[in-house]
């Protein structure tokens, strides 16, 4: 690391702050990173899972993470408990176990702009701001479209970047001392592209780790759609992956296909007629900004509802709770009688986004 060291000219050095709990905290991470390299030739980038090399319980939070967001009741008493008065006392925690390893690399680093995408790191922080008298910038990117919880509007951020209006309208009761902007959500830069494609058939996915995918929503769709291109994105999941593919192998089907983890999901959602997943933030906002009518399976409780609440609000997607549902519903899609209008267009925020970045990086 001692590359960050002595560097002369007028350059920024930002740091960005992820966590793996979850993909859409790191894909919007990866996502800001690639922008700034692309866009700012005077930043000096690094990007870190912030709770990596933290003390016990913090590391096996993205463990912990996958095995609540299948337990839907527990996560529902955990995610809404926690977005009382008690979260004073996590604040407290987080203040504690996250500070010496933050503090170490901020020492290091010496950034002068820190980009967060979880809330965990707003504390210690904030902390270290104070204590060491750092004079750093925060800046805070929600990666959720409903249902914010609490820990984002933390005591301690500088500015607040903001998804959507929806998003907006739900908290701004709650951010009146807070600088902030509706900046839309950090994709990749294929999604901001305006190409487009012959949309010819049904996406399922389930993000890089491929979770809500199944073998049941397959045989419930091969039957009533032989003719219709069924593209399924298990991502790194390779248990699924080989189940699925074998089930494809053995039953012959064609219009089936079967794809690992993949850099062209922008593409797959433009050839897309609908997606079928579970509806994590960076997933609904990719599907937003190809305008791909978004059916919800198997949403967590908490941010997930919220996202479901964000899709429904803008007419952009469905949420089913039945198996039986699905098929009534693809078919109506299909034949036009159901229709989408994406209200909210998140592209519409870039050039805001592009000049706050100008502003705090120039």
């Amino acid at each position: 690391m001692d590359r960050y060291k002595n560097r002369k000219g007028n350059f920024k050095k930002v740091l960005i702050l992820h966590s793996k709990t979850g993909g859409g905290h790191f894909i919007a991470s990866k996502s800001l990173e690639n922008y700034l390299k692309e866009n700012f030739k005077n930043v000096i980038l690094l990007n870190v899972d912030g709770l990596k090399n933290a003390p016990f319980p913090y590391p096996l939070m993205p463990f912990l993470w996958d095995i609540l967001s299948e337990i839907p009741f527990l996560w529902k008493y955990i995610f809404y408990s926690f977005n009382k008065k008690t979260y004073d006392l996590t604040i407290f925690i987080q203040k504690i176990l996250l500070y010496k390893n933050l503090k170490k690399l901020v020492n290091y680093f010496e950034p002068d702009i820190i980009f967060l995408t979880h809330p965990f790191f707003i504390p210690p922080l904030f902390k270290i701001k104070n204590k060491l008298k750092k004079n750093f910038y925060i800046v805070t990117i929600i990666t959720d479209f409903g249902e914010i919880h609490k820990s984002w509007l933390t005591q301690g951020t500088d500015f607040l970047w903001i998804p959507s209006k929806f998003t907006f309208n739900e908290i701004k009761n709650n951010i009146k001392n807070l600088n902030y902007g509706i900046f839309g959500y950090p994709v990749r830069k294929e999604f901001l592209e305006e190409r487009e494609f012959e949309r010819e058939g049904i996406l399922i996915m389930g993000g890089g780790k491929g979770r809500g995918i199944s073998l049941k929503i397959l045989r419930n769709l091969i039957y009533d759609f032989k003719d219709l291109k069924i593209r399924i994105i298990c991502g790194r999941n390779k248990k699924i992956y080989k189940k699925i593919l074998n089930f494809k192998l053995k039953n012959n089907l064609e219009n089936v296909e079967v794809i690992g983890y993949t850099e062209k999901v922008s593409e797959f959602l433009k050839k897309s007629i609908l997606i079928i997943s579970k509806p994590g933030g960076s997933t609904v906002a990719e599907a937003v900004y190809t305008k791909t009518p978004f059916i919800g399976i198997k949403a967590c409780p908490g941010q997930e509802v919220g996202n479901l609440k964000f899709l429904k609000e803008i007419n952009g997607g469905i949420e089913i709770k039945k198996d039986e549902d699905l098929i009534k519903l693809i078919k109506e899609i299909i034949e036009g009688k159901i229709k989408f209008e994406f209200k909210e267009n998140l592209k519409e925020y870039e050039n805001d986004k592009r000049n706050f970045l100008l502003k705090i990086l120039s």
